[in-house]
C-alpha cells in the first residue's frame, strides 16, 4: 500500500473515529492498518454461536502523530490475536495487538489488550492504548454453506500514549 494514500486513510479515519480527548490529543496518533490473512477457528456461522480463537498479521501499520513522546517516523508492523464468540451478524470478544512503530528516537513497541464487538460487517475496539473502528470480510466462507475461517480487515484507531 501507498504510504501517502495510507496516511491520508489514517487522517481521513481519524474524523470518523471521533474526538480525541482533550489530554490525549498532543499525545496521540492516528493509524490505519489492513489485513487480508486474518484465521478463525473454528470458523464463524450465520445462526450458530461459536467461540474461537483468531489472528492477523503481521502486517504495515500506518500511523501520524507522537506517541510516549516520540514522533512516529515511518511505517511500523502489527499483528493481532485474540478469541472471540459470536455469529457472522454479531459477537463479542478479546484482542492482542502488538505494534512496533519506527521513531525519531529508535523503535517502540506497543502491546494493547482491546475488548471488541461487532455487528453485520463493522465493529469497535476500545483499548487502553489503542481505540477506533474496523470492518470485516469474509476471504474464506460465506457464513451460510460454509463457515467463515478466513477474513480480510480494516481497521482506523487512534493510539494513546501511556500515562
Amino acid at each position: 500500500m501507498n504510504p501517502a494514500l495510507a496516511l491520508a486513510g489514517a487522517l481521513v479515519a481519524a474524523s470518523l473515529i471521533g474526538p480525541v480527548p482533550a489530554r490525549a490529543q498532543a499525545a496521540s496518533a492516528v493509524c490505519s492498518f489492513n489485513f487480508d490473512d486474518g484465521i478463525i477457528k473454528p470458523g464463524l456461522r450465520s445462526t450458530a454461536r461459536v467461540s474461537a480463537d483468531w489472528q492477523a498479521g503481521p502486517a504495515p501499520i500506518f500511523c501520524a502523530g507522537t506517541v510516549d513522546g516520540r514522533r512516529i517516523s515511518g511505517p511500523g508492523v502489527i499483528f493481532e490475536y485474540g478469541t472471540l464468540d459470536g455469529t457472522c451478524g454479531q459477537g463479542t470478544g478479546m484482542g492482542w495487538q502488538i505494534v512496533t512503530l519506527p521513531t525519531e528516537k529508535g523503535p517502540i513497541r506497543i502491546e494493547n489488550a482491546a475488548p471488541f464487538s461487532w455487528t453485520g460487517p463493522g465493529g469497535t475496539l476500545e483499548g487502553p492504548r489503542m481505540h477506533g473502528t474496523f470492518q470485516l470480510w469474509p476471504t474464506e466462507g460465506d457464513c451460510f454453506t460454509r463457515p467463515v475461517t478466513r477474513y480480510g480487515q480494516a481497521t482506523q484507531t487512534v493510539l494513546r500514549s501511556a500515562d
